[in-house]
């Protein structure tokens, strides 16, 4: 089970508290007891001030239960996800239930603009600077769009479910955004008054979904043992498979030239000639160490995000694909990466301590030049008047003032398990 970091404030009653491993149920107390409200979703601590319900969740939805209505959350945690824009230098980093919006007009100093905090993990995202609009993946929430007109005040305007969820991914073409979801196929979105956004069209895929990419009137869908698959979406309101290549397991891919590029993570590398989309013909491979997992391509070499095999291999991986009947690694920063984008010549990497930035000017000597750290999962809180506190991996102390938009105010790295907050002190035991 995934847990990420997440605060979700709700609205309750007389209450008092219960805190089974899979729900976060409430009950109300007195003659009458009985539940009044519950969040179905995964939490590992709750606590409870006056008329409001502090909880930590795994996942968030865009619901209000019988007598319980959400307020405000602080979601951010470890990244599944990470951008880029080439216009505006921005790196869209996905953090638990939110996102960081980067400048990265200084690569070894990355600066913070603004944050987005959506209702649901975050596993994609699709910036389209000609609206100024984010497309984000949002898990259980579906696709969430976010108006960055000020993009140091994202608002959020719109928002599509997407069952089950669109882990494989949301890219945009004109009216549309295209949602890849797992388990349940490919979903069309007619984005045209993006604070109205609905589901227009669908088409089942075989396979499970991890990631998607659109070239021209396609999208190329990783589809785990079903290989590739490809989409015909020029008319989006009847996309169907007009090809694919079954081979292994692919859990990334990315369109450039003509070829599509797949992540086996069982393999390494497989590139896939889709000149002709509707017949997908593989013309190279290149074994990899560690366990691959997502990739991208800039100019004549391919940076893929690998994670451990057992306790060694992780990291990027460079590969030439100068000639793509005969690639080759040339390249390689040990590390434990699953997401990966890259900008001019710079690559911008995932692990768990954060965002890491490299340089890679040279691609057979990558070179780290900065490190953005991301806050680890959290497990337990203790409320005590206008503050927060939250333990497990790493202490931290919140503003909650104002319940709707609480303020991270302190941080220590202590890893221990919170258990209770009492005057001037905070108690933890030890690990």
């Amino acid at each position: 089970m995934l847990v990420t970091a997440s605060l979700t404030f709700g609205q309750a009653g007389s209450m008092n508290k219960i805190v089974p491993y899979e729900t976060a149920e409430v009950y109300e107390v007195g003659p009458k007891a009985g539940i009044v409200g519950y969040s179905p979703y995964p939490g590992s601590g709750i606590d409870i001030e006056k008329d409001l319900v502090y909880s930590i969740e795994g996942r968030q939805l865009d619901f209000d239960s019988l007598n319980m209505s959400f307020i405000g959350n602080w979601p951010f945690g470890s990244s599944y996800s990470v951008t880029s824009d080439s216009i505006e230098n921005i790196v869209f980093l996905g953090s638990g239930g939110g996102v960081e919006i980067l400048d990265i007009t200084n690569p070894s100093s990355p600066e913070k603009i603004s944050e987005v905090r959506a209702r649901s993990l975050v596993d994609d995202s699709f910036y389209d600077p000609s609206t100024n609009l984010l497309y984000l993946a949002a898990y259980n929430s579906g696709v969430e769009i976010w108006d960055l007109s000020d993009i140091t005040s994202p608002v959020r305007i719109g928002r599509c479910p997407t069952p089950p969820y669109p882990r494989g991914g949301v890219s945009v073409s004109g009216d549309y955004a295209y949602a890849a979801t797992v388990g349940n196929g490919f979903r069309v979105i007619d984005v045209s008054d993006p604070t109205n956004p609905y589901e227009v069209s669908y088409c089942n895929i075989p396979g499970l979904v991890w990631d998607s990419d659109i070239s021209g009137s396609y999208v190329y869908l990783a589809a785990s043992t079903q290989g590739l698959q490809v989409v015909d979406i020029s008319n989006p309101l009847l996309p169907n498979i007009v090809g694919s290549y079954v081979t292994g397991y692919i859990s990334g891919v990315f369109v450039s030239g003509g070829y599509a590029y797949l992540v086996d993570p069982n393999y390494g590398l497989r590139i896939v000639d889709v000149s002709d989309p509707e017949n997908p013909i593989p013309v190279g491979s290149c074994a990899t160490q560690g366990d691959p997992v997502r990739l991208v391509v800039i100019g004549n070499y391919a940076y893929i995000a690998s994670a451990w095999s057992g306790s060694e291999g992780g990291g990027v991986i460079v590969i030439d694909v100068s000639e793509p009947s005969n690639p080759a690694q040339i390249g390689y920063y040990e590390d434990f990466c699953q997401y990966i984008t890259g900008l001019g010549s710079y690559i911008y990497a995932v692990s768990p301590q954060g965002l890491l930035t490299l340089d890679v000017s040279d691609p057979s000597d990558p070179e780290l030049v900065s490190t953005h750290n991301l806050p680890g999962d959290m497990r337990d809180l203790a409320i005590s008047g206008n503050y927060l506190y939250t333990g497990s991996n790493g202490f931290r102390v919140f503003d909650v003032s104002d319940p709707s938009y609480p303020v991270q105010i302190a941080v220590s790295d202590t890893l221990a398990q919170l258990i209770e907050v009492s005057g001037d002190y905070a108690i933890f035991a030890p690990l």
